[in-house]
């Protein structure tokens, strides 16, 4: 195809989106386009933190907060495109494609994405889609992205943070009303987003990618005077509390990574998952596992487990273990390691 037959779908702003996912909704149809390009503030993901150690640059631990927030947005790529959250099932050339590169200008703490050619990758990859659901789910996405309805109740924190980022004074009255129209009309854009998010599985499983990848990076600037991620504000208070929460839930779970038997199982006839003891030096623990064919873990892994626990040779698997009063009282078996893991350590 020539770039003159090339079908793009330009949105302008915001409210251009909101007004054709409600015409789309109301019966309008219309064909999934080649490519799309959104402008302003919905077309970038933004991730600014202020601090010291935070201006034009990028520490270990909030790159690493970055990473952590990108795997959770692939995460929900796979559940979107094949129902199913292991990423080892997706072709590396396929995964590139949503990979959200971040840019940070000389002398700037902003780091912004360009989102347009994630939703039109996004957009091809639902292919089990109408054109019209694609459209309303990848505009509900792209709020998503770029507003942070997935880690806010209420739309309106996004306006408050968006003045306080520029420094807008709030004391004159005719100011005051302007920041009070536009909350209340961020409101109204809020429920309908939420609406959409409630009743769109793909837009629903992205809002929850963000909101469980903005935790990630605010974990990783403990010491941030403020941060903004994906159109959510977060304080110095905030940031404490959020840091504080993870240091607690950390002490309650564990990833166990070592050499097990498997001394006994229990799985319901029919069943594609089962409960299995494993034994090791530090003693026994019951633990879950998942052997569905579109589960975890590929076909091999699971005959490796088979394997072991027929021949009760020693297998190395890392358990996620919850804690409760210091004991184990749930437990997963998250990774299967095959031999030629454990040689490649």
């Amino acid at each position: 195809m020539s770039s003159e037959d090339e079908v793009v779908l330009q949105i302008e702003s915001a409210e251009d989106a909101l007004n054709l996912i409600q015409k789309l909704e109301g019966g309008m149809e219309m064909s999934f386009p080649d490519r799309i390009e959104l402008k302003g503030e919905l077309g970038k993901l933004i991730i600014n933190i202020e601090g010291g150690n935070y201006h034009a640059t990028v520490p270990g631990n909030f790159a690493r907060g970055i990473w952590e927030f990108q795997q959770e947005i692939y995460r929900a790529v796979g559940i979107a495109l094949n129902g199913n959250a292991d990423l080892r099932k997706i072709p590396k050339d396929v995964l590139e494609q949503y990979n959200l590169i971040f840019k940070v200008s000389e002398g700037s703490s902003d780091l912004e994405a360009d989102t347009s050619g994630f939703f039109t990758a996004l957009g091809k990859g639902l292919s089990d889609m109408s054109d019209t659901k694609k459209l309303i789910a990848i505009l509900g996405v792209a709020f998503v992205f770029a507003f942070g309805y997935a880690t806010t109740n209420i739309g309106a924190a996004y306006v408050s943070g968006h003045y306080a980022a520029q420094g807008a004074e709030t004391n004159a009255s005719i100011e005051e009303a302007r920041i009070a129209a536009d909350v209340a009309k961020e409101q109204e854009r809020t429920k309908q987003i939420q609406a959409l998010t409630a009743s769109h599985p793909v837009v629903k499983e992205f809002s929850s990618a963000v909101e469980a990848g903005t935790k990630q990076v605010i974990k990783s600037v403990p010491d941030a005077a403020a941060a903004h991620v994906a159109g959510s504000s977060f304080s110095r208070q905030e940031i404490i509390d959020i840091n504080s929460r993870a240091a607690r839930e950390s002490r309650d779970s564990a990833d166990l990574t070592q050499e097990f038997k498997i001394i006994g199982f229990k799985r319901p006839e029919g069943s594609d998952i089962g409960r299995y003891t494993l034994a090791s030096k530090s003693g026994e623990i019951s633990a879950i596992l998942d052997m569905s064919t579109d589960g975890p873990f590929s076909q091999e892994q699971i005959q490796h487990f088979w394997n072991a626990g027929l021949s009760q040779s020693p297998i190395m698997l890392t358990v996620e273990t919850k804690m409760v009063g210091g004991q184990i009282k749930q437990a997963l078996i998250s990774e299967i390691h095959l031999p030629k893991d454990n040689d490649a350590d």
